[in-house]
């Protein structure tokens, strides 16, 4: 039974590489594609960056609480 749960890991580790690999392989970049509009541009740059501050957790059931965030 030892060499059998052996074996099943080892093919689960090895249909794992073959999938990751596949995955790896099916990502290319479409030259054809448009690149994102000047909107999505002009958000990403006005978010990027480094924030810190507070931020608050709000969940039914739980009162609200605030903790910092860097």
């Amino acid at each position: 039974m030892n060499a059998t749960i052996k074996c099943l890991n080892l093919s689960a580790k090895v249909l794992l590489i073959v999938m990751l690999t596949l995955t790896c392989i099916a990502q290319h970049n479409n030259p054809n594609q448009p690149g994102p509009s000047p909107q999505v541009k002009q958000t990403a740059e006005a978010v990027t960056g480094y924030w810190v501050g507070y931020m608050t957790t709000s969940l039914p059931g739980i009162k609200p609480e605030q903790f910092p965030w860097e």
